[in-house]
């Protein structure tokens, strides 16, 4: 019990930068005024998380020297220090933009360990640590994104950063003091032929094309909702966030534990389905958008629907990579695979709110084909033979 609370702990820790570098940093920026094309680009700051593998095959290689301890004690000092930084700089200005590439170089160490740190557990305790992240993550997004965003209206956001600079502290104490050792293999120097056996015969070209399109689909989409809510629907950012926090944080938690209770009674078998669910819903919130609902009726609409997928589906591929991750070197696998969703995101999250505004038409074209691959690959590859049989054995 208390290494599940440990780790939810830090993965709490893990969602504060992904939500200060998108949500946060995207309401900072619509409060400037800025275009929804120009939010979303804001997705390029995010590069750094490419050198997620690079982290992990020094974990991997130096284990026997330094444990994930320091590396995430490195990952939490970095993100401190953007923290400060973002508390003295405009949006408009270059340094905004340096600032976002040191947190992202900051949270890529950290999240580069703790993947690392994770798989420890994982094999004995695949439901539970995958609940725990799927819990404690979407948990630490919403209350970072929608809890500023209300702090937000009372204060400005360089005062917030400053106080988000004393709060992460609170985090290179507690891994000094509360980290729990554990007995780590020797270290591994994962050679490309080594990484690239395990690719072949575990993943396979069709299983990266599965872990790319299934984040692509969700990040299409995910990267214009923000500013459709309060651009398209002129809703104010507190109200957004209110939803968000209250009824978003609900059906996540009720979520995650139902995806938790499914990984032990189907595991991956029954991946079609749950992947033809999402189909289902992202087109259903296509039709929400494109409906003449009351604004607020539509911004409730989505943000429940969104918290039921996200929060069931993002439960089951943690798990998914927790249990495809190579045994002899957990931490260069997860963070591999963790990297290909970072590629997704770069690439989506960046593109699409230049073609919402521009070629709306064609935005809808690319959700449907987006959000139907990862179906199709689960029907007919290799990898889902591999991997969503429950029988496959494992590299």
């Amino acid at each position: 019990m208390y290494i599940l609370l440990y780790l939810s702990f830090l993965t709490f820790f893990s969602s504060i930068p992904y939500s200060l570098l998108t949500y946060t940093l995207q309401n900072w920026q619509l409060d400037a005024h800025m275009s929804i094309a120009q939010v979303s680009f804001l997705a390029v700051i995010q590069a750094p998380y490419f050198l997620n593998p690079v982290w992990g095959g020094l974990i991997d290689r130096y284990r026997h020297l330094v444990d994930e301890q320091a590396y995430m004690l490195l990952g939490v000092s970095i993100v401190t220090l953007a923290c400060y930084g973002f508390s003295i700089v405009d949006p408009s200005s270059i340094f905004f933009w340096l600032n976002g590439l040191t947190m992202c170089l900051g949270a890529s160490w950290f999240d580069a360990a703790l993947g690392s740190y994770r798989s420890h557990f994982s094999g004995r305790y695949l439901a539970s640590v995958s609940a725990s992240i799927g819990v404690s993550y979407r948990v630490g997004m919403i209350l970072f994104q929608a809890g500023l965003v209300v702090l937000a209206s009372q204060y400005n956001w360089q005062i917030i950063y400053r106080g988000l600079m004393y709060f992460s502290l609170l985090w290179i104490v507690s891994i000094i003091a509360l980290h729990v050792q554990v007995k780590t293999k020797e270290n591994v120097k994962v050679s490309f032929k080594i990484l690239t056996d395990w690719l072949s015969l575990k993943i396979g070209w069709d299983g990266l094309i599965f872990f790319f399109f299934f984040n692509a689909s969700y990040f299409w989409l995910s990267s214009i909702m923000l500013s459709y809510l309060r651009l398209n629907l002129h809703i104010d950012a507190v109200t957004v966030a209110e939803t968000v926090k209250f009824y978003g944080m609900a059906i996540t938690l009720s979520m995650s534990f139902v995806a938790a209770w499914w990984i032990k009674r189907f595991r991956f078998k029954r991946m079609p389905v749950l992947l033809t669910i999402q189909v289902i819903g992202q087109l259903v919130m296509m039709l929400i958008m494109n409906s003449s609902q009351a604004p607020v009726t539509q911004m409730f609409e989505l943000v429940c629907l969104d918290s039921i997928m996200h929060g069931f589906l993002s439960t089951i591929i943690v798990a998914l990579i927790l249990d495809c991750a190579p045994s002899a070197f957990p931490a260069t696998g997860i963070a591999l695979l963790t990297s290909i969703s970072l590629v997704a995101r770069l690439i989506i999250g960046s593109l699409g709110g230049w073609v919402f505004e521009n070629m709306l038409s064609l935005f809808w074209l690319v959700f449907f084909v987006l959000s139907i691959i990862p179906l199709i690959v689960s029907k007919t590859s290799q990898f889902s033979v591999r991997v969503f049989n429950p029988g496959a054995k494992s590299f």
